[in-house]
């Protein structure tokens, strides 16, 4: 219980996670810790060559199947890998025999084609996840869910004006400033 949670990307501690890579050959682009009464765990975001140079995806482009199909993926590798990390960032590293280790891919990100449309005579905005998926390694959930929840009110005040088309073309800016905020590029997309 002395452990403290932690959540580290990349961007914001370059040399750390620079010292990882040259101990075990892992290439992160985060690494978050949660811990409860009962158990623990830590998510992290590898490479796809640190996968494939680990041994945890058998071939970078399988002929068959998708690239994290079973038949791809050493689970084997991938628990040695998280073992690695988890000693790096002194943690314990006993896995759970029934959910050691999982591998996910966050590479396809899903967002829509356009952030507003009409129904009928109704003005309609997405927000949130329902608009842009996240890609919460960088935080970036709740923040592109508030922005764009009040993108949309402000839109939909226009509409309620009668002017639907200006309303969507403001939903469509606002979009695309939105689609471009990441934690380096924040400070140029956003104001004060």
């Amino acid at each position: 219980m002395a452990l403290r949670q932690f959540s580290l990307a990349r961007q914001f501690f370059q040399p750390l996670f620079k010292q990882l890579e040259d101990k075990t050959g892992i290439n992160l682009e985060n690494a978050v810790y949660y811990k409860g009464q009962a158990q623990h765990y830590i998510v992290m975001t590898p490479t796809k060559r640190s996968l494939v140079d680990l041994g945890v995806l058998r071939e970078a482009q399988p002929a068959s199947g998708g690239l994290l199909d079973r038949s791809n993926v050493s689970t084997e590798c991938l628990a040695a890998m998280a073992k690695q990390v988890g000693m790096f960032f002194d943690l314990p590293t006993v896995l759970c025999e029934s959910q050691g280790v999982m591998i996910f891919d966050f590479s396809d990100v899903q967002r829509l084609e356009s952030a507003s449309s009409m129904a009928g005579n109704v003005f309609v905005c997405a927000v949130g996840d329902a608009l842009l998926e996240p890609f919460w390694p960088e935080g970036l959930g709740i923040m592109r869910g508030f922005m764009s929840a009040l993108d949309a009110a402000s839109a939909v005040a226009v509409a309620a004006s009668g002017q639907t088309d200006k309303a969507a073309a403001q939903m469509a800016n606002t979009y695309n400033v939105l689609k471009s905020v990441a934690a380096q590029t924040a400070s140029q997309c956003l104001q004060k």
